[in-house]
């Protein structure tokens, strides 16, 4: 969800660049972001929000039922616990 704020996206590190930097190490930099959100089923859209992907079980709307229901009974035990 997006929150209606003056504030604007994180840059991607592409466009945190400066003149010094060399090309091939920026693609580098922005490869390994790629990778390293991947890999917990992330991806950043042109924007710069980082959003799930669809696919990814690791997405919320994909988990098992059960694994949905131990959540939510987590989250109700601990908000009356505190």
């Amino acid at each position: 969800m997006r929150h209606s704020s003056n504030a604007s996206p994180i840059p991607s590190p592409a466009a945190m660049t400066t003149k010094a930097e060399e090309p091939h190490v920026v693609d580098e930099a922005i490869d390994s972001e790629v990778h390293i959100l991947a890999s917990f089923g992330l991806r950043r859209d042109r924007e710069g929000l980082v959003s799930w992907i669809p696919t990814s079980n690791d997405h919320p709307r994909n988990w098992a039922s059960s694994r949905k229901l131990y959540t939510i009974t987590v989250i109700v035990l601990l908000e009356l616990y505190t």
